[in-house]
């Protein structure tokens, strides 16, 4: 019987270090996945993981859609000032944009 429960235990754990991993690999912070997933289970902590990675993959495919814009338009992307030769008019625009 306690073979069962360290077997379960273990298997638990691994689940929840490849939720902490994956968490990793995407840019978000592994230890607080895996502590997540430890407390709630690594099946619902996988879940909202798959959907936080899935909507900031969405806000950065809207960030590069909206650098693409501006760079058509003429214009910064972090302060909306004009631009002229890749150089924002405005000296005292963002120190992003320099």
């Amino acid at each position: 019987m306690k073979m069962i429960i360290f077997l379960s235990v273990l298997i638990w754990l691994v689940f929840c270090a490849a939720i902490g991993f994956i968490a990793n690999r995407n840019g978000k912070c592994g230890g607080t996945w895996f502590f997540i997933s430890v407390v709630v289970s690594p099946l619902i902590a996988g879940i909202c993981l798959a959907v936080v990675c899935a909507d900031t993959e969405m806000n950065t495919a809207k960030d590069i859609s909206n650098v693409e814009q501006h760079e058509a338009e003429g214009t910064c992307f972090y302060c909306e000032k004009r631009k002229t030769n890749n150089v924002v008019d405005n000296k005292y625009c963002c120190e992003r944009c320099l």
